[in-house]
């Protein structure tokens, strides 16, 4: 079993404590996702998330609204008014997976980024943000299509499958998510997209990929 330390400070942004994809990136462009994908793979290579954990990564979902006047955005005292598709599935998947009800009451479904991926993105955030709809047909059925479309496309396409990724862990408790994401795992190698994306060998996401999905 590797030994990974928790948020290593060497790999956090001195802008909110974000973790960074890479050491010659000072700040991170899409934050909420790399936190969340960090603490996605830290809980299962741990099995487990301690309170302190858990309260770290609240407060680091909290502080993209709590920081711009109660609205989200993607970094902390941030002047551009944006919230990619990356951090509203993001946020959308922490919250669902560790109950963060009041973070999710804040999430907007649809948004100048999200208003068009109606057939993917849209079904995803509802079911995250409204448990009831997640035993619904058509809606799982849409996110299904979505990402093994997305884990089929060339390796190169990383974003799409790491998002794929951050989608399962969000409705993971859920048997049709479990059995997609398994035929996405058959379908890309997940150690080559953790890989990729974070490209410095020892960054700890890096690390992780490699011991549980090689």
């Amino acid at each position: 079993m590797i030994n990974i330390d928790y948020m290593d400070t060497k790999w956090l942004d001195t802008r909110g404590g974000n973790i960074r994809p890479k050491l010659a990136e000072q700040t991170s462009e899409n934050p909420t996702t790399f936190n969340g994908v960090y603490h996605f793979l830290y809980e299962e290579l741990k099995s487990f998330l301690i309170h302190k954990e858990l309260d770290n990564l609240q407060n680091l979902v909290k502080k993209k609204y709590s920081t711009n006047n109660g609205k989200y955005k993607t970094n902390e005292y941030d002047n551009n008014d944006s919230f990619s598709l990356d951090e509203s599935i993001s946020v959308a998947a922490i919250c669902s997976r560790y109950k963060f009800p009041e973070e999710m009451k804040r999430l907007k479904i649809i948004t100048k980024q999200t208003w068009f991926r109606f057939y993917d993105v849209i079904p995803y955030l509802l079911m995250a943000k409204h448990n009831w709809l997640q035993y619904t047909i058509i809606l799982p059925l849409l996110v299904t299509i979505g990402m093994i479309w997305t884990c089929l496309k060339e390796p190169i396409n990383t974003s799409g499958k790491q998002l794929a990724y951050v989608k399962f862990k969000g409705l993971e408790h859920q048997w049709w998510m479990r059995k997609v994401f398994s035929l996405c795992k058959k379908l890309t190698s997940y150690s080559f997209t953790f890989d990729y994306y974070y490209p410095d060998d020892e960054h700890p996401i890096s690390i992780m990929g490699r011991e549980l999905y090689n």
